[in-house]
């Protein structure tokens, strides 16, 4: 699924549902495969939830109050 920063850029928050339902509904059985497939101990379609192509768009905000720690953990 090919994602940009518009797509990105228009969930604000936590619980944002701004998105549309088929994404939130591929989430929400993502999850549910994920969950079902690692309880069931069934190793094989537990692995197959998971990708071998991977894209992180790690977009990073630091203000100038931000604790030093936070900062380090972000430099990590």
């Amino acid at each position: 699924m090919e994602q940009n920063m518009e797509t990105l850029s228009s969930v604000n928050a936590p619980g944002d549902a701004s998105f549309n339902a088929a994404d939130r509904l591929a989430i929400i059985n993502l999850f549910g495969a994920y969950a079902q497939s690692y309880d069931a101990g069934k190793t094989d379609e537990f692995l197959s939830v998971f990708t071998e192509k991977v894209e992180l768009i790690y977009i990073r905000v630091i203000t100038e109050i931000a604790p030093q720690g936070v900062v380090l953990l972000l430099d990590f």
